[in-house]
């Protein structure tokens, strides 16, 4: 007697729909599972903020050839050396001295001769005293390999986040909207990824000078706009 209760217990908790007629049953059941049928969509968002420069950066590098490597490296660290002597110390701009090389350039049927190199960089928000301080050394022989403009750290921090933000904001109506166009609507979103980055701006190649003792006018460069954008990949899941 109690297992007969148990079995018929056991069948009314499978299914209350067993007094129902089948077609009615297979009816409720299908409903049933596509209440539960999600559709992933995966998408993205690009939010781009634009801005002009605040940072100028002037290229140089001084060059010093002689017949043995150990000449062209005296040469070159005494050009180097006169040249950070001139704008270290200057407020509001960054002097630093760079890569170094020393290559043989012997020609075939030449006499020995190396060269030396070694670059250095002036960058600061003024940008007179950065192309001013550019032109004195290339007055003192160095030569100038182009400029290119882009953010202090402070301001490129700031655009970023304005950029994630924006796009972030972005994410839930176009979510909304792409459910909408394929006649679903929206649950909830998953995965959210973030990738923002500094575009910039290409740097300009100016023609290389060979500067002699008279002084130098000083180089001139545009400011020019740079690009900070965001993107935000998503996994949004809809039903019908």
């Amino acid at each position: 007697m109690t297992y007969f209760r148990f079995a018929l217990g056991a069948v009314c908790a499978a299914g209350l729909l067993c007094g129902l007629p089948r077609d009615v049953q297979a009816a409720t059941q299908d409903g049933a599972a596509q209440e539960h049928v999600m559709t992933k969509l995966n998408f993205s968002v690009t939010n781009n903020v634009r801005a002009p420069a605040t940072l100028l950066t002037a290229h140089l590098y001084a060059r010093a050839e002689n017949t043995s490597p150990i000449g062209a490296q005296k040469a070159l660290n005494a050009s180097i050396s006169a040249a950070m002597k001139a704008v270290s110390g200057q407020a509001g701009v960054d002097a630093r001295a760079g890569s170094y090389t020393i290559d043989d350039m012997t020609p075939e049927h030449g006499r020995t001769r190396w060269v030396a190199r070694q670059d250095i960089t002036l960058s600061g928000e003024d940008a007179a005293k950065v192309l001013d301080l550019a032109g004195n050394l290339q007055g003192q022989g160095l030569m100038l390999d182009g400029t290119d403009w882009s953010l202090d750290p402070n301001t490129r921090e700031a655009l970023l986040q304005k950029a994630r933000l924006e796009a972030l904001a972005k994410v839930r109506p176009q979510a909304e909207e792409n459910a909408k166009a394929l006649g679903l609507k929206l649950v909830r979103l998953n995965d959210v990824r973030i990738n923002a980055n500094f575009e910039g701006a290409v740097r300009p190649m100016m023609a290389v000078m060979r500067a002699s003792s008279a002084p130098m006018a000083p180089p001139e460069s545009s400011r020019e706009e740079q690009v900070v954008s965001a993107t935000v990949q998503v996994e949004a899941e809809l039903e019908p």
